[in-house]
């Protein structure tokens, strides 16, 4: 008699990803399964485009929906002022 696996594959359905500069954009994924989903738009789909100046007290929001062949993904960030790791303050940002 075959013994059932109780261990199926983790589908995470959120995951939370961290935006910064550190000598040009980087990323990172954090989910239950400890991967970025492929559901996932790519990283450089996303985040603040410096559509205007983000002062140090400013925080923006973004809201943005794609569809996939898994169905519709809703993204929301929040991104603040933050200086590259590496090369300084070039108008950059954090967010999550």
């Amino acid at each position: 008699m075959q013994q059932e696996s109780n261990s199926a594959p983790t589908v995470d359905k959120a995951f939370l990803e961290y935006h910064f500069y550190s000598g040009g954009l980087r990323t990172e994924a954090f989910s239950l399964s400890g991967a970025r989903p492929e559901w996932a738009p790519p990283p450089d789909w996303v985040g603040f485009r410096n559509e205007f100046s983000l002062g140090p007290e400013n925080r923006v929001v973004e809201v943005v929906k794609f569809d996939t062949d898994e169905g519709p993904v809703t993204w929301f960030g929040v991104y603040q002022a933050s200086p590259d790791k590496v090369f300084g303050d070039r108008k950059n940002h954090t967010g999550l």
